[in-house]
């Protein structure tokens, strides 16, 4: 359903194009938002040919300082016909849009900003996790996905829809970053049926823009809050 509004909606504001990266991104890797917050420019490479990425310190690490191995996000040609989907130029388009502004690019920082810089500084800050899911919750309820869901269940829904589009187990359970088989089975018995229950509910894909007086992201993205809570 993301995937289809994003076909029918190309963004044209960097609000906008911030958001399809994101949300492109978080289902196409089946990251939490809390994972996603801990992306650095340091480790998130874009070439013209892919984009290369690791994290350090996902939750199932459990060691801040763990770097998961490179994954690799192969980018879409021009002429591709769900080029408009592909995460690789949704990242690239977002930083082309910023890359006039003042950016905290320090070690360890995010790879998405605030749209204004905080008070008392110049440079536009890194978003953290709560903003990241509310970012996300934002775009699933303009693409018509239930309310109920958060920004937290494009990991549940990412890697389901994935399996179910033919991506073979292994594929899933290594760029899902999952333990064991085991672990894997137990979280897809589960999210299986909330991916299922939520296609039964979805409501008509909204084909506006994403509105602010939605007021589903909290102000305090606009002052850059860097909140740290896990999804």
């Amino acid at each position: 359903m993301v995937l289809t509004y994003w076909r029918g909606n190309p963004p044209s504001t960097v609000r906008e194009k911030r958001s399809r990266a994101i949300s492109l991104l978080m289902l196409a890797i089946f990251c939490r938002p809390s994972d996603l917050a801990k992306f650095s420019t340091d480790h998130t490479v874009l070439s013209g040919t892919e984009l290369r990425y690791r994290i350090r310190g996902p939750k199932e690490a459990k060691d801040p300082h763990y770097l998961t191995p490179v994954q690799v996000i192969p980018m879409m040609a021009d002429n591709d016909s769900e080029v408009d989907v592909c995460v690789a130029r949704a990242l690239l388009s977002y930083w082309d849009s910023i890359s006039d502004r003042t950016r905290d690019t320090s070690s360890g920082r995010g790879i998405f900003w605030s749209l204004k810089p905080s008070k008392g500084s110049s440079m536009l800050s890194p978003i953290g996790a709560e903003c990241l899911s509310n970012l996300m919750r934002e775009v699933m309820i303009s693409a018509g996905v239930d309310p109920s869901f958060t920004g937290g269940s494009a990991r549940a829904v990412g890697s389901t829809a994935a399996l179910e589009s033919g991506m073979d187990f292994t594929s899933v359970m290594t760029r899902g970053r999952w333990s064991s088989q085991w672990v894997f089975n137990k979280f897809y018995k589960r999210t299986r049926l909330m991916y299922m229950d939520a296609r039964a509910r979805a409501a008509p894909a909204r084909r506006s823009r994403l509105r602010p007086a939605e007021q589903i992201v909290s102000a305090s993205e606009e002052s850059a809050s860097e909140s740290a809570s896990a999804e």
